[in-house]
């Protein structure tokens, strides 16, 4: 396994400690010239927590992780 995998295992782990989740998607997508990996986080639409409570614990999580963004949606 390379690092990269572990360390976004880490990642996915450490999310779902935190929060209820029920998909989490990688994608690698370019901006302006600049590569970067997206983290697609999809809670349950039965969630108690809301993605305003969710979206900072995420956010403690990737600090350390410049080169992957996230964002959170309800699943429908």
């Amino acid at each position: 396994m390379e690092i990269q995998d572990i360390q976004l295992q880490e990642l996915v782990t450490r999310i779902t400690d935190l929060i209820t989740v029920e998909r989490i998607y990688l994608s690698q997508s370019e901006y302006r010239e600049t590569s970067f990996k997206e983290l697609v986080v999809l809670m349950p639409n039965s969630n108690k927590m809301h993605i305003t409570e969710a979206r900072p614990l995420v956010n403690m999580v990737m600090a350390g992780n410049q080169e992957y963004k996230f964002r959170i949606f309800y699943l429908k």
